[in-house]
């Protein structure tokens, strides 16, 4: 996962600047039965200045804690069939000068390159519009057999960055609905 982390990192500077996520605390709010839960889960620092990001779970999904102090903010449906995880691991922060190129097939090309860093292939991208302002995705197979999917978000200045990583075979097809609403919802407080 380190590995993957890094490779992150170093794909995102050849665009901007990268930095590496604290360790996220959760919040809960009030919620209203059957909306989603609000939950403010992580605190993801740029360039001197802190930018606080607002995750929407689903019902049913639930904070892992993991023991290391700079772990991604990750997230897991218990009631899954094949349980992997959903992490929201980088921001990339605007530091000033020429715009960062934002378009679809730039988001689509990052992901890309996180999917086959190492060894890994690609079997589908798409891209579109979200909340945050548009993304590029990837959904592949790591080179151990899991399955993984990277989102790369941009609102033309900033990046966000969403990993979900299953188990061997196909993923539990709610997790992949879900993980997407979680991720196309992703923005700053």
């Amino acid at each position: 996962m380190r590995t993957l982390f890094l490779s992150i990192c170093i794909a995102l500077l050849t665009i901007t600047s990268c930095s590496s996520p604290k360790k996220p605390t959760t919040t809960n709010t009030p919620e209203a039965k059957g909306a989603p839960n609000q939950k403010d889960s992580s605190q993801l620092e740029g360039e001197g200045m802190a930018k606080r990001l607002k995750i929407s779970l689903l019902q049913g999904w639930e904070k892992v804690d993991l023991d290391t102090p700079d772990a991604p903010a990750t997230f897991h449906r218990p009631a899954s069939k094949r349980p992997g995880v959903l992490q929201l691991s980088v921001q990339a922060t605007y530091a000033g000068g020429e715009k960062p190129d934002t378009t679809p097939e730039v988001l689509i090309e990052l992901a890309r390159r996180m999917v086959t860093s190492d060894g890994g292939k690609v079997v589908s991208t798409n891209s579109g519009p979200c909340k945050f302002g548009s993304f590029g995705a990837v959904e592949g197979e790591t080179s151990d057999s899991e399955s993984i999917r990277i989102w790369v978000l941009s609102n033309g200045y900033d990046f966000l960055l969403a990993t979900q990583l299953g188990t061997d075979g196909v993923p539990d097809k709610v997790d992949l609905e879900e993980a997407h609403s979680i991720v196309m919802n992703l923005d700053y407080r």
